[in-house]
């Protein structure tokens, strides 16, 4: 079997547009070790986002960037699972040109002011605030919030005011509402703002309780004050961690013992939001008795 030539040096383990690789014999472009998915650029097999990214920007007219959910997934910030696992490149060409129409790339035609890029994995990608702006019509409130709670007011007030105009500007005021950078997770963000916009009484984030000593016992999740009610959302890891499920039962005896009442919340509750309000508002209507 003949041995694979190797790439240039400045190509290897990079993405890259065909008009770069003009002295690479053709044969070799087609190789299985480079992922063909974009017309006019190649990148290695199997390559995370950064690199399936920068090989669809290759092949896009200059001056085109990473939005939506591809932006969001290189800034780090959370996303449903659909957008989150999403193969396609997001991209965006300024306006008044034309979207990119190719395989594996999802593009849009939008406005882009100054301030709306940044660079993030050596790309220009729409930065937070206009990326949480760009992706109001995918997400809902409670996905948008659990963005805010991540990204400072003044940046995604910033971005807003840039675009006044655009749509669902209600949706994303009422997100910057209810944001609150206490919260520690976006599951706990995505329960607090289910609840609020059903109008339950306000909840308190990462709320510190001590006992009748002024000894530190717990910070809770969320909690109703007044109700005395303790909400905690329980991920994967507090059910496969022996030592955490341990952990997690002392602290709860210990704020019951103090009047505290603890409901966990998974993952499952959330995914039905309206069975989660009625079962929680019986819990605060029993407690208030």
């Amino acid at each position: 079997m003949t041995a694979r030539a190797e790439l240039p040096k400045r190509l290897r383990g990079a993405a890259f547009s065909l008009l770069d690789a003009s002295d690479v014999p053709r044969s070799r472009l087609m190789a299985r070790d480079l992922d063909r998915r974009f017309i006019g650029a190649r990148f290695p097999s199997g390559g995370e986002l950064p690199l399936r990214a920068a090989a669809a920007l290759a092949a896009c007219p200059p001056g085109t960037v990473i939005g939506g959910a591809s932006a969001a997934r290189l800034l780090g910030l959370p996303l449903p699972h659909g957008l989150a696992s999403d193969d396609e490149v997001h991209v965006i060409t300024p306006a008044p040109g034309r979207a990119i129409r190719r395989r594996g790339v999802r593009g849009r035609v939008l406005e882009l002011s100054d301030g709306d890029t940044v660079r993030s994995a050596g790309l220009v990608v729409t930065g937070a605030g206009r990326t949480w702006c760009d992706l109001a019509g995918s997400l809902t409130i409670p996905q948008l919030v659990a963005i805010a709670d991540r990204v400072p007011e003044a940046e995604l007030r910033a971005a807003l005011d840039r675009h006044r105009g655009r749509r669902f500007r209600d949706r994303l005021e009422t997100a910057l509402r209810l944001r609150d950078a206490r919260s520690e997770s976006p599951p706990e963000s995505e329960l607090r703002c289910i609840l609020c916009l059903e109008g339950l009484p306000a909840l308190i984030p990462q709320q510190r309780i001590y006992d009748e000593r002024g000894r530190f016992v717990a910070r809770v999740d969320l909690l109703f004050p007044e109700h005395r009610v303790v909400l905690e959302y329980q991920g994967d890891h507090h059910r496969t961690d022996r030592a955490q499920w341990r952990r997690d039962l002392q602290r709860r005896a210990e704020l019951e013992a103090l009047g505290y009442r603890v409901i966990d919340i998974t993952a499952l509750d959330l995914r039905d939001p309206h069975a989660l309000v009625r079962r929680i508002a019986r819990i605060l209507a029993r407690s208030a008795r």
